[in-house]
């Protein structure tokens, strides 16, 4: 039996980005693990440039990485 683990990060890919890729990367590697991400959004965001985020709202997901699960 694998032992579970949880990622948590802001963003997560189809979104783009640094961190994105990183926590991507590492769930891949974890093959040992049986790994879950816990994110806030998979979509780019573009109001970063307010310099604040908003709320998430009711803004709906896009489609999801493969082999990961939507909630919410």
């Amino acid at each position: 039996m694998k032992r579970r683990v949880l990622l948590t990060t802001t963003a997560y890919p189809p979104s783009t980005g640094g961190a994105q890729a990183n926590v991507f990367e590492l769930r891949e590697r974890l093959t040992n693990f049986d790994a879950d991400v816990l994110t806030l959004w998979l979509q780019n965001r573009s109001d970063w440039l307010l310099g604040t985020t908003l709320r998430l709202g009711g803004q709906g997901l896009t489609q999801a990485s493969p082999g990961v699960t939507t909630v919410g």
